[in-house]
């Protein structure tokens, strides 16, 4: 654990619908990992390897609010 009772991220993992799976990779990265897995085709028939994009925003909150945790979820078909 990390100090102020937080976790530390110490590997990741990626795998793809075609069985492709890079096993457990030790590594504190999490953001614009490569793939170095073969290119995979999109619902629209696209193929090949696309440059990731960075989400950033703000989020307006109530007078006194503090965040405790905040979450995205990311997928391959939209950003919920």
């Amino acid at each position: 654990m990390a100090a102020g009772g937080t976790h530390e991220q110490l590997a990741y993992r990626i795998s793809a619908d075609n069985d492709w799976d890079t096993g457990p990779v030790q590594s504190r990265d999490s953001v614009l990992v490569d793939s170095t897995g073969p290119p995979v085709e999109d619902d629209l028939g696209r193929r090949g390897r696309r440059e990731a994009i960075l989400v950033r925003g703000e989020l307006a909150l109530g007078p006194g609010a503090v965040v405790i945790r905040a979450r995205l979820y990311a997928t391959a078909h939209a950003i919920m």
